[in-house]
């Protein structure tokens, strides 16, 4: 049951990743623009992290939908949704209602989507503590090496 809960976990949290980042890259300029509304990074950065961040979205997002290198790219995706919590919580802390950036016409920034990320950074962490699943290519590689003579 874990393991089918794992898949789940992946598939869900792949497309996420891979549909935000994929939303991102194809307006790089919106997306640099919701960064600096954040004003957290310098204004000058914006553009690069930006590309940065849409890119990191679309591996992530395809790595575990593909289940290789799950416990990587489980951890780097928490690490992300963690900084984008900090960043949303500093500016409500601010008093600031910024578009969040995560999707075009986004809402502004709320509560609702720090414990959204929380909840998604939970069920990353829970992926690292689960066997690999038949459908991952982690799976497929380690068959492959433990036959290897």
């Amino acid at each position: 049951m874990d393991s089918s809960l794992g898949l789940l976990i992946r598939f869900v949290l792949g497309t996420m990743f891979l549909a935000a980042g994929a939303s991102k890259l194809s307006d790089l300029g919106e997306f640099a623009d919701a960064i600096k509304h954040y004003r957290i990074i310098p204004g000058a950065t914006a553009g690069a992290a930006a590309k940065m961040i849409a890119l990191t979205e679309v591996v992530l997002g395809t790595v575990l939908i593909l289940g290789a290198g799950i416990t990587y790219a489980s951890a780097a995706g928490s690490v992300l949704l963690i900084i984008f919590a900090l960043a949303m919580g500093i500016n409500l802390i601010r008093g600031r209602r910024i578009p969040c950036g995560c999707k075009r016409e986004s809402e502004p920034i709320q509560i609702k989507h720090i414990l959204r990320n929380g909840l998604a950074v939970a069920a990353l962490l829970f992926l690292v503590t689960l066997p690999t699943h038949r459908w991952a290519i982690d799976a497929w590689l380690q068959a492959r090496l433990l036959s290897f003579p």
